[in-house]
């Protein structure tokens, strides 16, 4: 299985990021994220989920590596696309906002006015 994401910013296109995996890495990642609080386990579940349009699971993954490094950006926009795929746009929209308001993230803003105007997230 391959997932390719990219971190939403306009020059994302030539940042793509592409990584093989299969289903016992994903068990194996999971199984291990409460004795290693890892950012980078937690932040590749959220990713390989909301892929997967398993949006629930890549919320839940999503808030673990915000709650290992609430600074990141990463874990706030898998959290906020997952929201809107799910029609929860005020609620993705709240969270961003908070975000934004503590650190002034150009790519945040983005996304915020992409979702403000109905347009798709990917």
């Amino acid at each position: 299985m391959i997932i390719t994401f990219t971190d939403g910013s306009p020059a994302s296109h030539s940042r793509r990021t592409t990584i093989e995996t299969d289903p016992r890495v994903i068990h194996d990642l999971e199984k291990r994220f409460p004795l290693s609080k890892d950012y980078a386990d937690a932040i590749f579940l959220a990713r390989y989920y909301y892929t997967h349009r398993q949006y629930a699971k890549a919320r839940y993954w999503a808030m673990q590596a915000n709650g290992v490094d609430p600074s990141r950006p990463q874990s706030w926009i898998v959290f906020a696309k997952a929201l809107v795929h799910e029609g929860k746009r005020v609620e993705a929209l709240k969270a961003l906002q908070a975000y934004y308001d503590k650190t002034g993230d150009a790519t945040i803003k983005r996304l915020i006015d992409t979702i403000r105007k109905g347009k798709r997230v990917d």
